[in-house]
């Protein structure tokens, strides 16, 4: 079951005549964030702060400093991307990386500026990123292409700079992790030269590389998930299989797999317990699994319609879900998946306060009535943007509707509901999300 305490307990109402008539006059308007359904699909804790969280979402970057109570909104195109979704992770300071295409973009530490850190593309484009464990001011970003030729390659990155180094030749990455008991071991999994599922192993931070075969799979796409905190050997991999997806497990350092667990669905969720006794993996439209890594023995715990990402932190067990589905957007759990109590909803979302010179302060003010009427959040004044008042108690009964301006904006999923139609959403496999 999922927890739903009254502090975070929403009324929904049917207003029906509101909402057909609020329906015609948006309909030609944009209801979909950056092309999609509003959804977010990674979180991120930062390690030297736990307090400190960050979400990414199809509308742009959010950001925790409370543990996950309030949200800020840091837009796409103050940290320069506007389609697609980019890798992230969080160095020391606080300081959040993204990568995408052929740029990578380190921000100060309270989000308001973004800067390149330069490196020679030469083709090369960003598919994922980790911190390095052995300095958490640096990150590796893993790249795929050099010059229209198929290639790995890795970039060591300390937020001002990047050493390349290539991984593979004739190689197609998805994903990288690196060993947090043996920061020299790092893991590429991907595609070799006849198409084979491949798992590539350096213990040298990346100057060589040795080529397993993953014969239980040998010809699907596969994502690194995690490596155990403990054993640099021990790494869990997700297999996408069509209509049900695997997650294998190595003992070995990727010399053999077995498969542990089969769901019928993508399994977008994926977190391994900081101490690596528990592991938790799941998707939409079945209940989350979770087993102690000592036997793998699943069993089904809380039911998550939506299920987009999971997070193991000290904290607790984060979970990413649909708004319209589930009734939430983050939400945790402290018993280890068996329920979850909301955290944030979409509708709760506020732009990060930055000063009119930096990138967020400059750019994000233009677009946030347009964005907040896509998702559904709640209008608030900006200090550089038109300004909206806030309707009283009295006047805000919940079902009120405006096409960009009012009370709260009509939510996409409403739409749709109203309209008596499905919304065709695709479950997006992202070699970023392989973490959950």
């Amino acid at each position: 079951m999922i927890q739903s305490p009254g502090s975070v307990a929403r009324v929904r109402c049917t207003c029906v005549g509101s909402l057909l008539a609020a329906s015609l006059s948006l309909s030609s308007a944009t209801a979909l964030a950056n092309g999609r359904y509003p959804n977010a699909d990674m979180l991120v804790v930062d390690p030297g702060n736990p307090s400190h969280l960050v979400l990414r979402a199809t509308f742009g970057t959010l950001v925790s400093n409370d543990a996950g109570q309030n949200w800020s909104w840091i837009c796409e195109g103050a940290i320069g991307y506007t389609d697609g979704d980019p890798a992230i992770t969080v160095l020391s300071g606080g300081r959040m990386l993204h990568a995408f295409l052929g740029s990578i973009v380190v921000s100060g530490a309270e989000g308001c500026s973004f800067g390149p850190v330069p490196f020679s593309a030469e083709g090369r484009f960003a598919i994922d990123a980790t911190l390095d464990p052995a300095d958490p001011s640096r990150a590796w970003v893993l790249a795929s292409g050099a010059n229209r030729e198929r290639q790995a390659s890795v970039l060591e990155v300390n937020g001002t700079s990047a050493v390349l180094r290539v991984v593979a030749e004739d190689f197609i990455p998805s994903t990288i992790e690196a060993a947090r008991s043996r920061p020299q071991r790092l893991y590429v999994v991907g595609y070799n030269a006849r198409f084979e599922s491949t798992l590539l192993v350096s213990d040298d931070r990346g100057d060589s590389w040795e080529a397993r075969p993953i014969a239980l799979y040998p010809t699907l796409p596969m994502f690194i998930s995690a490596v155990d905190p403990a054993n640099p050997d021990v790494l869990y991999v997700r297999v996408n299989d069509g209509l049900s997806d695997h997650l294998i497990v190595s003992r070995d350092a990727g010399v053999t797999f077995v498969e542990v667990l089969t769901i019928p669905t993508d399994m977008l969720g994926f977190a391994l317990s900081p101490d690596g006794s528990r592991v938790a993996a799941g998707g939409p439209d079945v209940p989350l699994h979770v087993a102690s890594t000592t036997d793998f023995a699943f069993a089904p715990a809380a039911d998550v319609a939506s299920l987009r990402c999971l997070t193991w932190a000290e904290q607790g067990l984060f979970a990413c879900a649909q708004e319209s589905l589930d009734n939430w957007t983050l939400a945790r759990s402290t018993d280890s998946g068996q329920s979850f109590t909301p955290l944030w909803h979409v509708q709760d979302l506020v732009p990060l306060e930055c000063d009119a010179s930096t990138s967020t302060g400059s750019t994000c003010p233009r677009v946030w009535l347009d964005v907040s009427a896509q998702i559904g959040a709640e209008l608030v004044p900006t200090d550089d943007g038109p300004t909206t008042e806030q309707p009283s108690a009295a006047k805000d009964d919940g079902c009120s509707v405006g096409a960009g301006v009012g009370a709260r904006s009509l939510a996409p999923w409403a739409l749709g509901l109203l309209l008596g139609t499905t919304a065709a959403v695709t479950w997006r496999r992202r070699a970023q999300s392989r973490r959950g």
